[in-house]
């Protein structure tokens, strides 16, 4: 049974836009136990973050980082509509 998926990780992995240590990553979803849509719907605006986006996505969180540091509760930065102001 080592070598069953935990559930929902095949979906966050085909969602995630950085491939590298998906050991780690499955390692870190069978002990954090992630709600998938929660995660999913993050994913979403997360991907299209400017620090996500910069530099080809250099600074997108190493996967098994995003889960252990429950970066799916993140919020959107505001900076879209920080300093537009009409006088």
């Amino acid at each position: 049974s080592g070598t069953r998926r935990a559930v929902g990780f095949d979906e966050f992995w085909d969602a995630y836009p950085r491939k590298t240590g998906k050991g780690d990553a499955e390692k870190a979803w069978r002990k954090m136990h992630p709600p998938l849509p929660d995660v999913l719907i993050a994913l979403e605006w997360q991907r299209k973050e400017e620090n996500w986006t910069k530099d080809r996505g250099q600074f997108i969180p190493m996967p098994s980082t995003y889960i252990n540091q429950k970066r799916w509760l993140d919020e959107p930065t505001k900076l879209a509509n920080a300093g537009v102001r009409e006088f």
